[in-house]
């Protein structure tokens, strides 16, 4: 009998405590500068207790993770009952090249709002380039928890 209580008093508490909401978002992301669409698809776990971001797919916030060819100078993320937001930055190792990302996500509506910008030197040419990208993306529950 005590089993079954402990069994039951566990499996409650691993449900009533659970921290993490993972998302699985897929929409449209549109050029500024060429009116280019392009589908996409994004993965972004966070931590309701926490608040939190442990996980995003790396596309989303090139200046969150570590890359061989840029250097982060900005990864903030904040989580509240209404949206999880992040904002990241980061400049290139050889400093040819900055960029910007952040995005918005609307937990009433689902809705993932990206807004992406880079701009620097092509190191062949010399000549200057910016490009910019934003999206509307819908997001779904991965696990059955409500977000």
């Amino acid at each position: 009998m005590r089993k079954i209580i402990f069994i039951s008093l566990l499996l409650t508490s691993n449900i009533v405590f659970s921290k993490e909401i993972q998302l699985f978002c897929k929409g449209q992301e549109k050029s500024m500068t060429s009116n280019e669409v392009n589908s996409k698809t994004y993965e972004v776990t966070f931590d309701d207790v926490k608040k939190t971001v442990p996980y995003m797919t790396v596309g989303l916030m090139e200046g969150c993770f570590k890359s061989e060819y840029q250097k982060s100078t900005k990864c903030e993320c904040s989580v509240n009952e209404k949206e999880v937001k992040c904002e990241g930055s980061y400049v290139g190792v050889k400093g040819n090249l900055t960029g910007e990302q952040s995005f918005t996500l609307n937990r009433y509506t689902g809705k993932l709002l990206t807004s992406r910008s880079m701009s620097g030197k092509e190191i062949d040419s010399g000549k200057d380039f910016y490009i910019g990208t934003s999206g509307e993306l819908s997001c779904e529950v991965l696990s059955k928890r409500k977000f």
